[in-house]
């Protein structure tokens, strides 16, 4: 072999490495271009999904005290008394999950509320009717709010 031969052949192995750098090159162009956006769109419909999530742990919430507001309200304290345990307890919990202060403020003195209504309902007292009233109606505006 010339060295003519041996110049030519290592031209081309070389033209051949560029080639095939330039197309992985390109192809890892092409991967990112179609996995950036991608991963933006997760990021933003995670976001989302923690939202709605946290939409409805109001929401359900928000429907537990209407039910201790309705057994109440046909003097069935007994009833009443167990499920405002469930919602209290699931008040403390979601408050644990909230990243909000203002909400989590707001959750704390819903909570903050409990021995008394509980008292309350133990001794089927009747003025807690008017207490668990006003109680769902502050709810409402705050499981409402955006």
């Amino acid at each position: 072999m010339s060295n003519k031969e041996q110049t030519s052949e290592a031209a081309e192995r070389g033209s051949r490495f560029k080639r095939m750098s330039i197309a992985a090159g390109m192809l890892i162009a092409v991967f990112l271009l179609g996995y950036v956006p991608s991963c933006r769109s997760a990021n933003l419909a995670e976001r989302q999904r923690a939202q709605l999530e946290h939409q409805l742990d109001l929401a359900r919430l928000h429907s537990q005290l209407g039910m201790v507001s309705f057994e109440v309200n046909r003097n069935n304290y007994s009833k009443a008394a167990a499920l405002s345990t469930d919602f209290f307890n699931n008040i403390k919990t979601t408050i644990n999950n909230v990243s909000d202060a203002a909400l989590q403020e707001q959750l704390q003195a819903v909570s903050a509320r409990r021995d008394e209504i509980t008292a309350h309902l133990a001794q089927a007292d009747p003025t807690v009717k008017e207490k668990i009233a006003q109680m769902y109606a502050d709810f409402n505006q705050l499981a409402s709010a955006p």
